[in-house]
């Protein structure tokens, strides 16, 4: 009974004289006792820009540049590696014949039944048909029909590595692509994409190419603009496409210690400007004991170190400028004795958890 009565003049003497300087941030008191409750959360991303990908603008301009200059249509050539879908048919005969999957050896030939091994590297699906149906007809079959089609393409591939979704060995479906529809095959460009990609040849040179033009550089920025830069870019069987990632700078680190919610070193945005405020939010707010008109910035400079105190309830009330953070730079939320007493005392009778963090 006793300790109830203290705890009830504790209370009110908290509440007569310093509950206005316990509010944090100046907010309102009710919010200030829930907010005490409820657990952490992180602070939210920021919105991703609107707009286009880069991705989405590589697939628009290769989109574009089939429709104003699409490449010359080119008969796949068959090679070793290749699986066939040979079927035979003898018009003499009611119903189709049966379709055999038979794969290209690495000599590009086919071995069929009753004929043996027929060499059929480099030949369209219609030359294939017209061999296998010629070599049918010598003594087998009577006007013989054959269909083939190819099952699964394993002869031509090309390389592309770098800053793509599927980096790797890409199977190719025609004779050559382009270097657009090349970094399209490996899934597109991702956010680490630089702005420069590079085109390696495997095959020999051919006249009046020289050495040097075995590797070529690509600005990807204009090729995206004007999809045409491509029109001699094209990427044959054996060649290797590279696209640059962006060099990222050393990650670099500001720190919020002291009575924070969930002091850390925190990474440094490249991209956008923080202040005290937010540096205080990463941390997940400040901690009970926190003094928000007491905290301090640590700064190194060429000069020497600084050191500023910063007051987080007259930056939250728009009294006072908020202050930028650098990278490297330390926030330290700083607390009282009164305050560390006082808190001490709540938390010993059990009232803790009705004040909530502010100054003192």
């Amino acid at each position: 009974m006793r300790r109830a009565r203290w705890s009830v003049v504790l209370s009110g003497l908290l509440l007569l004289t310093g509950c206005g300087s316990y509010m944090d941030f100046r907010r309102p008191a009710f919010r200030n006792y829930v907010a005490d409750f409820i657990p952490p959360t992180s602070r939210p991303e920021l919105p991703e820009p609107t707009g286009p990908t880069r991705a989405e603008r590589l697939a628009e301009a290769l989109a574009k540049w089939m429709e104003e200059s699409p490449p010359a249509a080119e008969e796949y050539g068959v090679g070793p590696g290749d699986l066939l879908g040979v079927s035979v048919f003898l018009p003499t005969l009611s119903g189709e014949g049966s379709t055999l999957q038979v794969p290209v050896d690495e000599q590009g030939q086919v071995s069929m039944p009753l004929i043996g091994n027929v060499p059929v590297a480099g030949l369209t699906t219609a030359q294939v048909e017209q061999e296998l149906a010629r070599r049918y007809a010598d003594g087998y079959y009577r006007d013989p029909v054959v269909s083939v089609v190819v099952s699964r393409h394993e002869s031509k591939w090309i390389l592309v590595s770098g800053a793509v979704a599927s980096p790797g060995v890409i199977s190719l479906q025609r004779n050559r692509v382009t270097f657009l529809e090349a970094i399209l095959l490996a899934g597109g460009l991702t956010k680490e994409a630089g702005e420069t990609g590079r085109l390696t040849r495997s095959g020999p040179p051919e006249p009046p190419q020289e050495a040097e033009s075995r590797t070529i550089e690509v600005d990807l920025e204009q090729l995206i603009e004007d999809p045409a830069v491509q029109q001699n870019l094209w990427v044959y069987p054996g060649d290797a496409v590279h696209v640059a990632p962006v060099v990222k700078p050393p990650e670099r680190f500001f720190y919020v210690l002291g009575y924070v919610r969930a002091p850390g070193a925190f990474e440094w945005p490249q991209d956008r400007v923080i202040h005290a405020m937010d540096a205080v939010g990463y941390a997940h707010g400040l901690a009970p004991s926190a003094r928000s008109d007491k905290t301090y910035l640590l700064r190194s400079t060429p000069d020497g170190d600084e050191v500023h105190r910063i007051d987080l309830t007259k930056i939250a009330a728009a009294e006072e400028p908020d202050v930028p953070v650098l990278a490297e730079d330390i926030i330290i939320v700083s607390t009282s004795w009164g305050r560390r007493t006082i808190d001490g005392i709540l938390y010993a009778i059990g009232l803790r958890g009705l004040v909530p963090p502010g100054g003192m």
